[in-house]
């Protein structure tokens, strides 16, 4: 028998003492048989139950002082015993919950009644017999005052421990059972009591979570708890840390990173020597769990298992004053996770709040993250990676594992390009409606550009991969740059490449490219253009996403004179626009057909501008020559310098003609003759709305 199980059999020789006197107080009726007539627990039953357990009942009066001596002397062997398992490192006992609770000496005796039936079933028979319901097995809040008071001073004077607002009731040691017996109304005195389960288990010594909090919440025993070392924490933590103990302080963590807020936690409970109980309370709530009930119960196991609480999801818009209170009146700290920053605002507040920001990693430990998820490994470019992907640790690691995933598929050794698809993977844009996302098709040797334009385009490349060391590590960012975003305007005619260009882009960073859908975020009435371009800068701020405007000018227009209130808001939307462009991280390409109409406030602040020059005739035969693919079946006669001198067509058109003539090739004949190409012209000139010259159209 375990210390603990022989301190509750200690315990219950109390119970059995209780109940001795209450047995003596009891009316013996003459010919108990004759008097029932349904089910009944009759006294002689209920006195072969104590004497079952070794307690002899008095009958004459003056041995009732002999039995509260008893009771006395058996509290007193209890009490002793307890101290004796203490002493042996047995935290799970009695005295342990009165001293977790602040349970006075009456509350701990009727805890010990009402879990007595839980220990030993013989007691529901002494308990029906005394409330002369042979249906009713626990103790009723009368039972319990008829066997712990003395007079009606005291019964009434100890009735209020068994409200909703006493330790017992608010912390869930007790509970209400279900009754179907509406006769004697509501009535506390009528109260049939348990104690919950999974406070049993842990008497017992196999601790459990509460049933309503266990789907949602984490025990991480004080061996598994993060100890802070200089690979794993900033070196501002360790102090709020101690701070927070000293002044048992709340600790809002909040920020992007999560991981990073987890490791904060848990260094927390390891410096103070306890277990962790993360809490879901953002899922918990979701699935229509009461947010106080859930904080009560989870404050209270985290005393019952020496563990720090932490609620992950700790909002604003989620936290009420109950909840709240709750937290405050704790008697130990509390960590609280959330996006933002949680100040308390609240009149009752008795406690200081100390804040700690996760953001995303800095550029250098992001490295050194990937360094360690990957073992060290050699012959990858991390700066690299670093660089173009902000994420978080924890999304680092996840990004690692798929890596590995990849390189094992293939049968080979992990490269720097399956750590660039990993990280993309697990950047997981939510741009939903608003934008669309474009796969990268072409390279650098696909895009037909003057040698400066394409040096620009690398300059853009180089800015991006090359930031985190400028910003962070350099230390530009601090002063010189507000944001580490990179900006572009992307100019020219239809079809000139601005889209293939941001394409080319997107495929050497190995980035995702999203196109906004300006029909989705451009909306005639007041203000709700700035809540979907809020929303769009808001998911795409942890995407690692190329945001590419196309016919920017839309949103990005010059703003006008205010000559009414539709003039002014439109002014107001295109101010907004700067201003979360200038906020976001990643990177933004403006493209538009006309320059000119672009508001100069944007064009200040960007970083490149491209000029997109219609296509020469030299260029025109370039782009002639690389769209159409080599294992195209072509015919003798087809004469790509003879249409690229005829026809002043951009990139974009050209692509058109090639794939219309290749579809009537593939219709009649099998080859792209120089007739097709030519038919295929006649078709895009005519949708551009251009006159057609027959002389033109000729094969030779």
């Amino acid at each position: 028998m375990t210390p603990t199980v022989s301190l509750l059999q200690h315990t219950l020789a109390r119970v059995d003492l209780w109940l001795a006197r209450a047995l003596r107080r009891a009316e013996l009726l003459q010919n108990e048989e004759a008097q029932h007539g349904g089910l009944y627990v009759t006294h002689s039953q209920a006195v072969a139950q104590l004497y079952q357990a070794g307690v002899e009942v008095a009958l004459e009066e003056e041995e009732s002082q002999s039995i509260s001596l008893s009771i006395q002397e058996a509290k007193e062997r209890a009490e002793t015993f307890d101290q004796q398992v203490r002493a042996q490192g047995i935290r799970h006992t009695i005295g342990t919950l009165a001293d977790c609770f602040h349970l006075s000496d009456l509350e701990v005796d009727a805890f010990i009644l009402i879990l007595a039936p839980a220990i030993e079933p013989r007691y529901t028979t002494l308990y029906s017999y005394l409330q002369d319901d042979v249906t009713t097995k626990q103790p009723r809040v009368a039972l319990l005052l008829d066997l712990l008071c003395g007079n009606a001073l005291e019964r009434l004077t100890f009735l209020h421990k068994f409200g909703e607002e006493a330790p017992l009731r608010r912390y869930g040691l007790i509970e209400s059972m279900p009754s179907s017996d509406t006769s004697r109304g509501s009535s506390l005195l009528y109260e049939a009591l348990q104690i919950d389960p999974t406070l049993i288990q842990w008497l017992l010594g196999t601790p459990h979570l509460h049933r309503t909090i266990a789907p949602y919440a984490t025990f991480h025993a004080l061996e598994s708890t993060t100890t802070l070392t200089e690979d794993n924490s900033d070196s501002d933590l360790l102090p709020i840390l101690t701070t927070t103990l000293e002044h048992r302080a709340l600790l809002s963590l909040h920020g992007a990173d999560e991981q990073r807020q987890h490791i904060a936690a848990s260094a927390l409970a390891q410096v103070n020597e306890q277990g962790l109980l993360e809490v879901e309370l953002t899922r918990a709530l979701q699935q229509g769990v009461d947010g106080s009930t859930l904080v009560r119960l989870a404050l209270r196991d985290a005393l019952l298992l020496n563990a720090l609480p932490c609620f992950q999801g700790w909002e604003d818009d989620l936290v009420n004053e109950t909840m709240a209170e709750m937290v405050y009146t704790f008697p130990h700290p509390v960590v609280l996770r959330g996006k933002g920053r949680w100040h308390g605002n609240s009149a009752t507040r008795s406690r200081p709040i100390l804040s700690y920001a996760c953001t995303h990693p800095t550029y250098s430990q992001r490295r050194r993250l990937w360094n360690e998820a990957v073992n060290h490994a050699l012959n990858l470019d991390l700066d690299m990676v670093a660089g173009q992907f902000t994420l978080t640790s924890q999304q680092i690691r996840h990004a690692a594992t798929t890596a590995r995933d990849y390189a094992l598929q293939r049968g080979d050794a992990i490269t720097t390009a399956d750590l660039i698809n990993a990280a993309r993977f697990h950047s997981t844009p939510r741009l939903g409606t608003l934008a669309y996302q474009i796969h990268p098709r072409f390279a650098w040797d696909d895009i037909v550009l003057p040698v400066e334009h394409k040096t620009i385009l690398r300059e853009i490349v180089n800015m991006v991969r090359g930031r985190g060391i400028v910003l962070e590590e350099w230390g530009l960012g601090h002063k010189l740059v507000s944001s580490s975003g990179v900006s572009a305007l992307f100019a020219g005619s239809p079809g000139t490449g601005k889209t293939m260009a941001a394409e080319v882009i997107a495929g050497e960073l190995g980035l995702d490219l999203y196109k906004i859908d300006l029909s989705s975020v451009v909306n005639k009435y007041i203000g709700e253009t700035e809540k979907s371009l809020g929303k769009l800068f808001d998911e795409a701020s942890a995407s690692n996403a190329i945001l590419f405007f196309d016919e920017a000018d839309a949103l990005f227009g010059k703003r006008s004179e205010v000559k009414d209130s539709h003039d002014r808001y439109a002014n107001i939307e295109v101010s907004y626009l700067l201003q979360r462009m200038e906020q976001y991280d990643g990177i933004t390409i403006l493209a538009t057909n006309l320059r000119s109409s672009m508001d100069e406030a944007f064009t200040r602040r960007l970083q490149f501008a491209i000029d997109f020059p219609f296509p020469d005739e030299k260029d025109r035969l370039n782009l002639w020559e690389t769209l159409l693919p080599p294992h195209v079946p072509r015919d003798a006669t087809v004469n790509l310098t003879l249409l690229a001198r005829r026809f002043k067509l951009a990139g974009g058109n050209i692509r058109n003609v090639i794939v219309s003539a290749a579809h009537i090739a593939a219709a009649n004949g099998r080859v792209v003759t120089q007739h097709h190409l030519l038919h295929g012209i006649r078709r895009e000139l005519q949708k551009m709305g251009r006159l057609i010259d027959e002389r033109e159209m000729r094969v030779d």
